[in-house]
C-alpha cells in the first residue's frame, strides 16, 4: 500500500465529548490524500466507541501500551506515521475545509519548508478567557522565511496549524516527549532554526479552550520556554530571549504576589534545558 502523502495525528484522552466532530473536520477536508492517526492514550469514555462508528479506511485506531504525558504520546505515535508531512489535530480542536488542500499548494511551491502553518481562531466556551493566548492572527501578521527570531520572542503558532515535514522532523528525533506543555514550541522553534517555514494567510484552524484544557500543569510547567531556549545556548538570540523570559516570569510572580514560584524560577534556572 502507498503511503499517504500527509499522516494526520489526532492524540486522545477521554476525549467523547469533542472527538466525533474533530475527525469529521479531517474527513471533509478537500485534499484527501491523508491518513488520520487516532492515538488513544487509555480513554475510560466512549471516544474509542466512536471512533469506530467513522467507516473510512484512512482512519487508523490505535490503543496506546500505557496512560503518559501527551508529549510522551506525541513522541511514541511518530513511529507509526508514514506520510511526507505530519498534521496534528487534538481531539477538541477543527480545521476548516481547505485547510490541508491550500497547505499542501503552498509546500509543493516551498518544498524546502520545515513547516507551514496558518491562522487559528480562538473558540473559548464557558467562563474560560481566551484573550492572552497570541493564535488570532491572520494575513500581515503571518511570518514567513526565516521565522527563527521571532520564535524566539514568544510561541504564537497553534498546533493544531501545523503541517511538518516528516523527515525534518526526524532529524531532530521526531517529538520531544520532555516538555508536557509546551512540546509544540520546542518542535516550531528548532524546525524553524534549520529551515524556513511559510504561512497561509487566512484563518483556516479552531483551536477550542475549554475548562478541560485551560489550565494545564504546575508551576514549573510555566518554565519550560525557558528551558526550552536554554537548550539553544549559546545561540546569542536564545541567551536574550532566555533573559526576556526570565523577566517576564519575574514580573509576573511580582504581580500576582507569587513568592514560591519566584524560588521554582530560580530552581528552574539551575535546571539543564530538556
Amino acid at each position: 500500500m502507498a503511503s499517504p502523502r500527509v499522516s494526520v495525528l489526532m492524540n486522545c484522552y477521554n476525549g467523547a465529548r469533542f472527538i466525533g466532530e474533530s475527525i469529521r473536520s479531517v474527513l471533509d477536508q478537500t485534499f484527501g490524500d491523508f491518513e488520520l492517526l487516532v492515538w488513544d492514550n487509555r480513554s475510560t469514555d466512549d471516544s474509542a466507541t466512536i471512533v469506530r462508528e467513522f467507516d473510512d479506511a484512512r482512519i487508523r485506531y490505535h490503543l496506546a501500551p500505557k496512560h503518559t504525558t501527551l508529549a510522551e504520546a506525541r513522541r511514541q505515535a511518530f513511529a507509526l506515521l508514514r506520510g511526507e508531512w505530519i498534521a496534528i489535530l487534538d481531539v477538541d480542536d477543527l480545521w476548516h475545509p481547505d485547510k490541508l488542500r491550500r497547505q499542501m499548494d503552498l509546500a509543493a511551491e516551498h518544498p524546502e519548508a520545515g513547516f507551514i502553518y496558518c491562522g487559528t481562531r480562538i473558540l473559548a466556551t464557558g467562563d474560560v478567557d481566551g484573550h492572552n493566548l497570541p493564535f488570532d492572527v491572520v494575513g500581515d501578521d503571518l511570518p514567513q522565511g526565516d521565522i527563527y527570531r521571532r520564535l524566539l520572542r514568544g510561541n504564537y503558532i497553534a498546533i493544531c496549524s501545523l503541517l511538518i515535514h516528516r523527515e525534518r522532523l526526524a532529524a531532530l528525533g521526531g517529538f520531544s516527549g520532555h516538555y508536557p506543555v509546551m512540546e509544540d514550541y520546542w518542535t516550531t522553534l528548532n524546525l524553524a532554526r534549520r529551515h524556513p517555514a511559510y504561512a497561509v494567510p487566512a484563518i483556516l484552524c479552531d483551536y477550542r479552550l475549554h475548562d478541560s484544557n485551560a489550565s494545564q500543569g504546575g508551576p514549573l510547567d510555566n518554565f519550560e520556554d525557558l528551558r526550552i531556549v536554554r537548550e539553544l545556548f549559546p545561540d546569542r538570540g536564545a541567551m536574550l530571549a532566555a533573559l526576556r523570559i526570565v523577566l517576564r516570569h519575574v514580573k509576573k510572580c511580582i504581580r500576582h504576589r507569587q513568592a514560591p514560584q519566584l524560588a521554582d524560577l530560580g530552581r528552574a534556572l539551575q535546571q539543564p534545558g530538556g
